[in-house]
């Protein structure tokens, strides 16, 4: 299974909309564990949550910016 995180980024001048998406994929999550343990598992989880607000940062800061 693969979860979806959708970001949506709106202004309320001229409804522009700027979206990007974040993925995480379960099994791939499920392997790491089985394989490292649950610290790796959660090293995982911090790289996949440290990636989307590097994202999050960048597409803000180019919303902003316009």
């Amino acid at each position: 299974m693969k979860i979806v995180i959708e970001t949506s980024l709106k202004n309320d001048k001229n409804n522009e909309t700027d979206t990007f998406s974040v993925i995480m994929d379960m099994e791939q999550l499920a392997n790491i564990v089985k394989s490292g343990g649950l610290e790796s598992g959660n090293k995982a989880l911090d790289g996949f949550v440290q990636k989307y607000i590097n994202q999050f940062k960048e597409k803000f800061g180019k919303y902003v910016n316009k």
